[in-house]
């Protein structure tokens, strides 16, 4: 949609509202249904109404509210792609050495209070996610003014943007960021923050707190920058179990299809429709309620008694067992972007097992990864079945593509005769491995007796290096020889692939895994490819991983949704950081 279609429909709406004056519903062009209203269950309690601060990024349900509140350039949808949002705003690459984008906020846009929506908000951002600005101040050299996240990709925008016109600002990455579109997502606006960190005049206009927060960035104002930072760090935070007052009402401003209007004591919160929002993701429900429910067999019932109509608890053998009567209420069943995989020692193991590729690929022949998953799954969650990729997840567009050539095939079934003949062709009768997971995880506990009882029928002598603190032995010299533990792909963002695989890698390289062609394909990863060549290089890398035997992909996570039948179009994406995010899509039944 080009702005000038965008602005004649703004155009048309605002003269609509004008004629109707008849409220929310008539001034608001989407398909809000007057008083309608889902109620949701989420386990954690909202804590800050900042997802992007070192605070606010540990609940999941302060990314949910961030993603109804919030302008993006983009998202992913169910199937991993990108889906651009033109009604907010286009990012364009203006120059590739270095990358540097081109950030344009769509005429129109407008914070909830009516302010617009420019490039000060832009740069804002990026100065509270990039971790770009120093605090001399501080006694630690690492100490930066904002503390948010640095991922995402925005933090290999390490210099000041130029702001270009009014809605335009320019980044410029120190690298090439496969989520460029992405990169940038304001979420706290300019002007309501130096309202509130800044001594202003009583009569400033929006305009000169703006004005403030890019003049305090661009010249690196120690004293503003401090102040500006503390609110931005701190002062959106909430405190469910105490007495802290809320943060300042004018601080809950929002850009997206919804607004904060109500904050319970328990953490719970209630959002209404933006009537400002004119863009793209439209929303259907007035209101929606957010109801901290932390116990999942109390979220099903709640469910079952209609006082939720929306839940997605962990799924698990007590929550399965939960899931009987359920008149009028409808189960959804999806998966999460956590992977659980087994993976081998390259380097420093307890034992010499796996020095020699063909005794890798021996144990990884026994691992009987079908029964596994049925055993575990199979009467928890339809449809679960063994991941057959390290790198893209089953419910991508590239899953099929990258699997018929990866080599995953070979290890589909356990093959005990030909794990055997590789151990006596590798000289070795009984090797030992000892596998590490955590002893206080019962499925792990069932799938190292499984793997264990499937590997000693080759000849291998299969120990339990299990132990509570099974985290802090991860990577550590000598402690293991296989590791059984869960990768979460989007909690490390979209260098992933580098994080985990790349020989150098000091992130999550844990087993010591080194191959030249895969770093290459990792750097390849890194720079500008259409779908089809992205897809090639992962499904090369994968190929690669498989061939070397790493180890083995066992299966996604799955999740379940309960929803009551009166709501329609609920359908949980892995990529998505609650069951509530994407809420603006949901409709009421007919």
């Amino acid at each position: 949609m080009t702005a000038r279609r965008r602005a004649a429909r703004r155009s048309a709406a605002v003269v609509l509202c004008l004629i109707a004056a008849v409220g929310l519903s008539a001034c608001t062009p989407s398909d809000l249904v007057a008083g309608s209203e889902v109620r949701i269950a989420v386990s954690a309690p909202l804590t800050s109404l900042n997802a992007a601060s070192s605070h606010g990024r540990l609940s999941s349900t302060n990314a949910e509210v961030a993603a109804l509140t919030g302008g993006v350039f983009g998202f992913r949808d169910a199937r991993g792609e990108l889906v651009l949002d033109e009604s907010f705003g286009s990012a364009e690459v203006f120059a590739l050495d270095p990358l540097t984008v081109r950030y344009e906020i769509a005429p129109g846009v407008r914070w909830s209070d009516g302010t617009a929506l420019d490039a000060v908000d832009l740069l804002l951002a990026w100065a509270g996610g990039s971790g770009a600005l120093a605090d001399p101040g501080s006694d630690d050299p690492d100490a930066r003014y904002f503390d948010g996240a640095a991922t995402g990709g925005i933090e290999f925008a390490t210099q000041t943007p130029h702001l270009g016109s009014e809605q335009v600002i320019f980044v410029h990455f120190d690298r090439y960021v496969p989520e460029w579109q992405t990169a940038l997502a304001p979420g706290v606006a300019a002007h309501a923050l130096a309202v509130v960190a800044l001594d202003l005049d009583a009569e400033a206009s929006a305009a000169d707190a703006k004005a403030a927060v890019r003049d305090a960035i661009r010249t690196r104002d120690p004293v503003a920058l401090a102040a500006l930072s503390e609110v931005w760090n701190h002062g959106l935070d909430l405190d469910p179990d105490g007495d802290a007052p809320a943060p300042d009402p004018t601080l809950w401003i929002a850009s997206g299809p919804y607004v904060v209007d109500v904050l319970d004591d328990d953490g719970g919160v209630a959002l209404r429709a933006n009537p400002e929002y004119d863009g793209d993701r439209r929303p259907a429900y007035e209101t929606i309620r957010l109801r901290v429910v932390a116990d999942p067999r109390e979220a099903i019932d709640l469910v079952r008694s209609g006082e939720i109509d929306v839940a997605a608890p962990p799924l698990g053998p007590e929550v399965a067992e939960a899931l009987t009567d359920l008149d009028g209420v409808r189960l959804e069943y999806g998966s999460q972007t956590r992977i659980e995989h087994l993976e081998l020692q390259f380097d420093d193991a307890r034992h010499t097992s796996f020095d020699d590729p063909l005794v890798r690929e021996a144990f990884l022949l026994t691992v009987p990864r079908a029964a596994l998953v049925d055993e575990l799954w199979g009467e928890l969650a339809p449809g679960v079945e063994p991941l057959d990729s390290f790198v893209v997840g089953e419910s991508t567009a590239a899953y099929t593509d990258v699997v018929t050539r990866n080599g995953s095939a070979r290890f589909g079934e356990p093959d005990l005769v030909e794990a055997a003949r590789l151990l006596a062709e590798a000289g070795e009768t009984n090797p030992r491995v000892c596998i590490l997971y955590d002893a206080e995880n019962p499925q792990r506990e069932l799938a190292y007796t499984l793997i264990a009882d499937s590997a000693a029928s080759a000849g291998f002598r299969v120990s339990d290096c299990s132990r509570p603190d099974w985290e802090s032995a991860l990577g550590v010299a000598g402690e293991y020889d296989a590791a059984l533990f869960a990768w979460d792909t989007r909690a490390l963002g979209p260098d992933t692939i580098g994080a985990v695989f790349r020989s150098d890698s000091a992130v999550a390289n844990l087993n010591r895994y080194a191959n030249a062609e895969v770093d290459r394909l990792i750097e390849r990863l890194e720079t500008p490819l259409t779908s089809e060549e992205r897809a090639a290089a992962l499904a090369a890398i994968d190929a690669a991983l498989w061939a070397d035997a790493y180890g083995v992909p066992l299966f996604s996570y799955p999740t379940v949704a309960l929803v009551a039948d009166a709501v329609g179009s609920v359908s949980p994406s892995p990529f998505a950081p609650g069951i509530a995010s994407n809420a603006w899509e949901w409709r009421p039944a007919p």
